[in-house]
């Protein structure tokens, strides 16, 4: 205060103190019920934002004797990191729930992600964004990185941790490299980082396991690991290539694996899962089918002719429509119900690599379509191609 203070009054909320001064003068102050954990001036020196560890930044125009022009209220967690724009009309803050949150100064309105793209920063002090996502020890929590500090003419960035050690890293601190594991097909993906602009964003892994901790982990898992009893069902969709590459798919995308380079090829036209995928007999083609949402034959089983010529699909439709394809030229030859044929002659038949009761396709390459019971001639059934 410029004036001595010779008299105080809180309002009934405790939110705001009344000073009355030596000289006459009386001046009101905005109180924070909690701690201010972080307080930096704009780089013009117009404005102060404050913030304070009940989640809320305020902002003051320095010009205005510090009357309150803005608030910043969207962070769920206390403030923990400010920093300004260089021409101080955004600013940025972490929280205690490690987000990372910009706002437009100085009325607080956030800042869309994609909109925040290009802002050149005066400082940057913030623990938390891709920016300095190399800064975290393995297996850490947002809290123990506690101070960052960015050198943007020397592409340096140090930090201070809860173990009492200062690091020296290179900005933009990146993690180039994440490792993913599918759920239930336990599929495995290395993901390389490519910069913004090339594939518009940043990978950010929630969990990463390190090499050299993968002894130890094995040990505690290998327990877990261990099949009580045989699967009931193999992984029937693995295939070789003419070439010797693997063939295989996970979610809708068909992955075609060389085990020699260590490198993957993908095949992206499906865009629902992949339920079935077989392969041509001298291994040069390949055949995949999806679930289709919208129609009645919803999922497919493929088979194929000894020869290659035709291509069978088997639907798990209410009348688990099989039909008979010239997969050359994309038409349909044949198509006959399963479930009507089964239930006219009390027989039970799967496909795929499953048990299988006493049944075969026979003429699957001519342009009608029969079902002959396995070591018998009796035809159980047929259907005539359709126009």
């Amino acid at each position: 205060m410029e004036e001595s203070v010779r008299s105080v009054s809180f309002n009934n909320d405790g939110s705001q103190l009344a000073l009355g001064m030596k000289d006459g003068s009386f001046t009101v102050l905005r109180v924070r019920k909690e701690v201010i954990h972080e307080l930096k001036f704009s780089p013009d020196g117009s404005f102060l934002a404050v913030g304070s560890n009940d989640g809320l930044v305020d902002v003051y125009a320095v010009a205005q004797r510090y009357k309150k022009v803005g608030e910043c209220s969207r962070s769920a967690s206390f403030i923990t990191h400010l920093d300004w724009a260089v021409d101080s009309r955004f600013l940025m803050t972490n929280d205690g729930a490690g987000e990372r949150l910009i706002y437009r100064m100085p009325a607080g309105k956030l800042v869309p992600r994609e909109e925040a793209k290009g802002i050149h920063w005066m400082t940057w002090t913030g623990v938390i964004g891709p920016e300095v996502n190399g800064i975290w020890p393995k297996y850490s929590t947002v809290s123990n990185v506690n101070s960052v500090d960015a050198n943007y003419s020397s592409a340096a960035l140090v930090t201070g941790d809860d173990l009492g050690l200062v690091k020296l890293f290179r900005f933009p601190c990146l993690k180039k490299v994440v490792v993913s594991t599918g759920g239930a097909d336990h599929a495995v993906f290395q993901w390389r980082f490519l910069p913004e602009g090339v594939m518009n964003g940043v990978l950010e892994p929630l969990l990463q396991v390190y090499k050299e901790d993968l002894p130890q982990l094995r040990k505690k898992l290998i327990g877990s690991l261990k099949r009580q009893k045989a699967p009931e069902r193999g992984f029937e969709h693995l295939f070789y290539s003419q070439t010797g590459e693997l063939l295989f798919h996970v979610a809708a995308v068909a992955v075609v694996y060389d085990r020699l380079k260590h490198s993957q090829r993908f095949y992206l036209g499906h865009d629902e899962d992949i339920l079935c995928l077989t392969t041509h007999p001298i291994k040069d083609y390949a055949a995949s089918a999806q679930v289709q949402p919208i129609t009645a034959n919803h999922r497919l089983r493929c088979l194929r002719s000894a020869d290659g010529k035709s291509l069978v699909s088997v639907g798990i439709d209410e009348f688990h429509s099989i039909v008979i394809w010239d997969w050359k030229k994309g038409e349909r030859l044949a198509k006959a119900s399963a479930k009507l044929l089964i239930s006219q002659q009390n027989v039970q038949f799967s496909f795929g690599g499953y048990p299988l009761s006493p049944l075969d396709f026979s003429g699957v390459c001519s342009r009608n379509l029969t079902l002959r019971e396995a070591n018998s001639p009796r035809v159980l059934g047929g259907s005539q191609p359709e126009d």
